[in-house]
């Protein structure tokens, strides 16, 4: 189990705010030191909560000791800057407002982490995954080739072929599994790897594809097979990469 520090988060109206702030203290580093003497908030810069909600929410952020950090949709990092800097950030009444420039930028950023978080895939499609790969940060390409489904004595059973790039070890090819969605509703994730495929035996790193088993009643089908990052490849601890793929009447 990850060991997380303590955050409060912050609430606004009828809807929590984008913001997590790290307590080290009776009262935050955003109450007590960065406090605006000045009424007025400085041309070009705008309210990030604010902006944030107007977007629709596919960015977040937090103060990490003395860094405000913004994070995409996915809640990768995207950026990291010291409180300090006054051409990107103005503080007011625990309020933060940010440079809008720099913001327009954030958002395009995000953008594509947005678009494939919300898309429906299909066997096939290759799917991109921000992951931390033997500590460095890669994409990770995942495919689908074939779900091919048996039925026999009164249940269903589905077997999935998975081709990954760049190669994981072999635990976390079951990993990027997380559930089934059947026609009928019901969640099943009881994902077995039948057999692995690795490209070099003496590089932990080098499992490349695999074919998965799932089995459920034979009376229901499968309709949405959901994966994910695996927690041991997520950038932080904020990661949420869900990848849906639609799976087809025939299967």
């Amino acid at each position: 189990m990850r060991k997380i520090i303590l955050f409060v988060l912050l609430l606004t109206s009828c809807q929590s705010s984008n913001a997590v702030i790290q307590y080290t203290g009776e009262k935050s580093d955003l109450e007590t030191n960065y406090q605006a003497p000045a009424d007025t908030v400085p041309p070009g810069f705008i309210n990030l909560d604010a902006a944030i909600e107007e977007i629709g929410g596919i960015l977040s952020w937090l103060i990490w000791s003395n860094n405000i950090v913004i994070m995409d949709v996915e809640g990768v990092t995207i950026f990291q800057r010291s409180m300090d800097d006054d051409e990107l950030f103005f503080f007011k009444q625990s309020q933060v407002f940010i440079n809008e420039e720099k913001f327009s930028e954030l958002v395009e950023m995000t953008r594509e982490a947005s678009e494939r978080l919300n898309a429906i895939y299909a066997v096939g499609d290759t799917i991109i995954f921000n992951a931390l790969l033997a500590g460095r940060r890669v994409l990770s390409e995942v495919i689908i080739n074939s779900v091919e489904r048996n039925v026999s004595n009164g249940s269903s059973t589905y077997t999935i072929k998975i081709s990954i790039n760049p190669g994981v070890r072999e635990r976390n090819i079951l990993q990027f599994f997380d559930y089934v969605q059947t026609s009928s509703g019901n969640r099943v994730e009881d994902f077995t790897v039948i057999e692995s495929h690795s490209e070099d035996v003496q590089n932990p790193y080098s499992f490349v594809g695999a074919s998965v088993q799932i089995e459920f009643s034979d009376n229901d089908t499968m309709e949405y097979l959901m994966l994910n990052i695996p927690s041991e490849l997520s950038i932080g601890a904020f990661q949420n990469s869900m990848r849906r793929i639609r799976i087809s009447e025939g299967n």
